[in-house]
């Protein structure tokens, strides 16, 4: 007899069973079949292919069990293991349902030239769907309806939901796996369900904007809106109209999102303290504040403050407004343009433009473009604004002194008899070599 087919012989330590072999005896319902050394982490996959090579038994036959659990592909052995052997016992499928286990792991639409009972068999369909959950639809009407290949289909693929009957549309263990995948599954979901809060809320939690598939009672339910908003405030436009109304709703909404204030209700937009309020939380919830509201110069202002671009959603009157002009230009010295006449022939404003951005000496007045102190924080700003200059700015040593060594190429702005000045030149040049281009043809000439 080979004695290296003989077990060893150990103490049994838990602990240590997994770093160990193992001997397997597997028996058949006649009696014995084989042994095989194994490790703890083969699956049952390694062993069936282990026993197909020892007594040619195809592997799709066997049904490997332990005591009354039978063991599944991924299974390894280490949880039924308590000593250095086990018994397993080898159970044959029936050779159709063999081959056709073999054939949809290959091929699963097969199924299609499949017999009505394997496409009524459970073990069969299970082994389909877990290749492509499109094979779902060669199912027979009884395994359609059948939870567990339900799960198995809407685990590998959400989507699947939508041809599942209404009854299994309607379970909420279903439904959950499937909107744990995506929230959108939500909206193939039974209507029951939809005011499932656990399921609506498990939605919720990957997409706040699922809100739209939860039932009506859900979209009125104080706590579930909540929830929803604080993540994302645009979800307020699927919430009830009574919850649009509330103040605590919409200013939880509005501090996620400014723009969700679209979303409340009228008599909110209309609301001083609460426009005011939803401003604050974010200027471009102006926007949607009552007509009434945007000619408020607190709101505006309240608005402005924060960023400029509030002013489009502001009343056209504004636009003369000095502080609302002041705190605009200071962030963004172009707004100047669309200030009032009176505003760009105010110093104050044109100056706190001109630091903000050099070039909107464009849209002061003439009498300030030929402001020389002011003309020279402009072309600190930016050289290229001595364009916007008056004539005899342009044609001042040092405030084209100032611009050319700030942008080079504004030398083509100066006065001519400076473009032939050789120390003017010489630091356009400096800052941008292609500023030659500007300098006056007989100073070029003289210098070779």
């Amino acid at each position: 007899k080979d004695s290296s087919l003989e077990p060893r012989h150990f103490a049994v330590n838990p602990r240590r069973l997994r770093h160990m072999s193992v001997t397997l005896e597997i028996v058949g319902l006649a009696g014995p079949l084989c042994k095989l050394w194994a490790e703890p982490s083969w699956t049952c996959t390694d062993i069936k292919a282990t026993i197909e090579g020892l007594i040619d038994i195809p592997r799709w036959e066997q049904r490997l069990v332990s005591g009354l659990h039978e063991l599944g592909a991924s299974q390894t052995l280490e949880p039924f293991l308590e000593g250095p052997s086990l018994i397993l016992t080898l159970v044959r499928r029936p050779r159709l349902q063999a081959l056709w286990l073999a054939l949809v792991q290959e091929s699963w639409q097969d199924l299609h030239f499949a017999p009505e009972e394997i496409r009524g068999d459970r073990e069969v369909l299970l082994q389909a769907v877990q290749v492509n959950w499109r094979a779902w639809e060669f199912a027979s009407e009884e395994l359609r309806a059948d939870k567990e290949l339900a799960m198995a289909v809407v685990t590998q693929d959400w989507s699947a939901l939508e041809f599942m009957s209404a009854e299994l549309r309607g379970d909420p263990d279903l439904v959950l796996a499937a909107v744990r995948q995506d929230p959108c599954a939500l909206e193939l979901a039974a209507p029951e369900i939809r005011e499932n809060r656990k399921v609506v809320m498990a939605a919720l939690s990957k997409d706040p904007r699922a809100l739209r598939a939860a039932g009506s009672t859900l979209q009125g339910d104080k706590e579930v809106v909540l929830e929803a908003v604080c993540k994302d405030g645009s979800a307020l436009r699927f919430a009830a109209e009574l919850l649009k109304s509330d103040p605590e709703v919409v200013i939880a909404a509005v501090r996620q999102r400014p723009e969700a204030f679209e979303f409340a209700a009228v008599s909110l937009r209309e609301d001083r303290s609460m426009a005011l309020e939803a401003v604050e939380a974010g200027w471009q919830a102006l926007q949607f504040a009552s007509e009434g509201l945007r000619e408020d110069r607190e709101l505006v202002l309240a608005a402005v403050r924060q960023d400029w671009r509030a002013l489009r959603f502001a009343a056209e009157a504004f636009s003369a407004d000095r502080e609302v002009v002041l705190a605009c230009v200071r962030q963004q010295g172009a707004v100047l343009f669309c200030a009032g006449e009176a505003l760009r022939h105010d110093r104050e404003v044109v100056l706190s433009a001109v630091r903000q951005s050099g070039r909107a000496l464009e849209f002061a007045s003439a009498e300030l473009q030929g402001d020389r102190e002011l003309v020279l924080e402009a072309v600190r700003r930016d050289g290229l604004a001595l364009e916007f200059a008056a004539p005899h700015l342009r044609a001042d040593r040092d405030v084209v002194l100032e611009a050319v060594q700030q942008a080079g190429q504004a030398l083509r702005f100066a006065d001519g008899l400076l473009t032939a000045d050789t120390g003017v030149v010489i630091e356009a040049v400096r800052q941008d070599g292609a500023a030659i281009a500007f300098a006056d043809e007989r100073l070029l000439d003289s210098l070779g």
